[in-house]
């Protein structure tokens, strides 16, 4: 069984949550002579009030694979939110 998976653009491919924690899966793009990727995985347990988003894992080098971030949630957030934001540069 061969499992392929496609991405376009920039996404989070995946989210499992465990007994306590979170696994994000996001696939990433190789660094090359051009261009430098940095990922970064935020989380926020509130949309629409401070403090935002708050960075859990980056920077992070793409590797031309999925990548995956197991983050373990404060006991007082009722929801927590993910997102993911790559930086590049020449």
């Amino acid at each position: 069984l061969y499992r392929y998976y496609f991405q376009a653009g920039t996404t989070i491919a995946r989210i499992d949550r465990t007994n306590i924690s979170v696994v994000v899966t996001f696939g990433t793009q190789p660094s090359n002579a051009a261009r430098q990727y940095a990922y970064f995985l935020e989380a926020t347990s509130m949309l629409d009030e401070p403090p935002g988003w708050t960075t859990i894992a980056g920077p992070l080098s793409g590797n031309n694979h999925l990548r995956s971030f197991t983050d373990t949630p404060p006991a007082d957030a009722p929801h927590r939110f993910y997102r993911l934001r790559v930086t590049t540069s020449p």
